[in-house]
């Protein structure tokens, strides 16, 4: 009898509203050749970026804005990382400094 009474009342009041939790969009930004490819990529706040270590070296993808630091990344590792806030975050190598690339977050 308590059920029926509570589907009654979540049948009138609308407790009872289907919710629709979207994923973020997945990305892949490759290391190889000592490049970040791509070098610039726009995602939407809650997408996720793999980064994957295709090179023959060890890689360590970091951004300060974001505190971002995924560790020394061997041949073959990843890593994927979910972007919250919008901006743009500028992700260097911390090995390698010359590697940089932009991430725009909308």
């Amino acid at each position: 009898m308590y059920v029926r009474m509570f589907l009654s009342v979540a049948a009138i009041t609308g407790a009872f509203v289907p919710v629709m939790v979207c994923a973020g969009q997945a990305h892949k930004v490759s290391q190889a050749g000592k490049l970040f490819t791509p070098a610039e990529i726009e995602i939407t706040r809650g997408d996720t970026v793999g980064f994957v270590n295709d090179d023959a070296i060890t890689h360590n993808v970091f951004a300060k804005s974001m505190n971002l630091n995924t560790g020394a990344m061997k041949p073959g590792d990843s890593r994927e990382v979910t972007f919250d806030a919008p901006g743009k975050v500028e992700v260097k190598c911390a090995i390698h400094p010359m590697m940089k690339m932009t991430i725009s977050v909308k």
